[in-house]
């Protein structure tokens, strides 16, 4: 299995693997208890897997001294052979242990000093979000589940199944008004949520819908929400999303002046604009900073909370190899998709009570919300 796994892979794409894709998995199974034993306290870690795999993590979250693991044979620099040397934990140990300290057991067979007891897997076991030693913001990969053997059999067993499917849902978007794909999209497995009605109070200078940017479709989602055409506007977006797009798009320059003159053509024009924040992708519930900019070209507006469940693939976040045109593919691929839109005014933000949907939108701090707005109407 390991041969398979990193044979001629780049040693630059396991680093990024190990850095954007692994520590959402290893946050999602750390174990509580053990967290809280290293905490403040300077740890060797020693494991079977990749040193190259776990390493990052551990440094970077649980503030590990030395990691000894596995290392993999390397050809040309830069290539993985699939050959996996296993460490000598007990002279790892050695060398590690500081000049006079006591090894207990070190000749034992049994290594009792290496090894911990294995605990019950409990809930109460569970890291929660909140205790986590870092926040985690940006994360990688395409997969939404854990691909263990069982799961990774069904994932290969869809496969056949998934493109022509997602073949289909893309047609169906970019062919048929909005009341349409949206029913078909539900009958095929994609179901639609939406609080709010995302109405405007004032027509003069048009409405500014500002979204959460949790996956390149947040633009098409609102689209479907609202069941009527709304441009929206990027800083970067590949050629495949913008022809796959139903509705208009149009790259921003960066350049302050000439992106107000854009913004304010196609809010006279359109009526209506769709904005992300600066920056990328966050599948995480956090809002990322916006630029001031939308709150002086707009009269109104309107903040709309998007986020999407996705059983089987994730969207693409911020430092992928993997082009982010393959967003759409992913999401139209998927078995059971839920999307979940809420709109409203800011001062609606502050009574979440209000919205009939609230439990199916834990992405969404509303005094965030808020307080994001505020600072960029200054």
């Amino acid at each position: 299995m390991a041969f398979v796994a990193f044979c001629g892979l780049r040693t630059g794409d396991l680093r990024l693997i190990a850095r954007t894709v692994l520590p959402k998995i290893f946050l999602e199974n750390l174990h509580l208890h053990a967290c809280e034993v290293l905490k403040g306290r300077r740890a060797v870690v020693l494991t079977t897997l990749p040193r190259l795999m776990v390493e990052g993590f551990l440094k970077e979250y649980l503030e590990v001294g030395e990691v000894v693991g596995a290392e993999l044979q390397v050809v040309k620099g830069c290539y993985f052979t699939g050959v996996i040397s296993w460490p000598d934990k007990q002279r790892a140990l050695r060398d590690m242990v500081k000049a006079g300290a006591a090894i207990v057991n070190l000749s034992n067979v049994h290594h009792h000093q290496l090894s911990a007891k294995e605990e019950s897997r409990s809930e109460s076991s569970k890291m929660p979000r909140n205790k986590y030693p870092k926040p985690l913001v940006f994360h990688d990969g395409r997969l939404a589940f854990l691909p263990t053997p069982c799961e990774m059999m069904a994932f290969f067993m869809w496969i056949p199944v998934a493109i022509p499917l997602a073949v289909f849902r893309i047609a169906m978007g970019i062919v048929f008004p909005y009341k349409i794909s949206i029913f078909i999209a539900v009958v095929t497995g994609i179901r639609f949520r939406r609080a709010g009605d995302g109405k405007s109070n004032g027509e003069k200078k048009g409405v500014l819908y500002v979204c959460t940017h949790r996956t390149l479709l947040d633009p098409v989602m609102l689209c479907s929400a609202l069941e009527r055409t709304v441009p929206a506007v990027t800083y970067s977006l590949s050629r495949v999303s913008e022809a796959l797009a139903p509705m208009r798009t149009v790259r921003l320059t960066r350049d302050r002046g000439r992106d107000a003159a854009t913004m304010r053509r196609l809010l006279a024009v359109e009526g209506g604009l769709a904005v992300c924040p600066e920056g990328t992708t966050c599948r995480e519930p956090y809002l990322l900073q916006f630029s001031p900019l939308f709150a002086e070209v707009v009269e109104e507006v309107v903040p709309v909370a998007l986020d999407a469940w996705l059983g089987m693939f994730g969207p693409l976040a911020p430092v992928a190899a993997a082009s982010g045109a393959l967003d759409t593919v992913a999401t139209a691929s998927d078995p059971l998709a839920l999307v979940v839109a809420a709109s409203g005014p800011l001062a609606a933000l502050c009574r979440p009570c209000r919205w009939p949907l609230l439990p199916l939108l834990p992405l969404c701090h509303y005094a965030d919300w808020h307080q994001a707005a505020a600072c960029a109407g200054r």
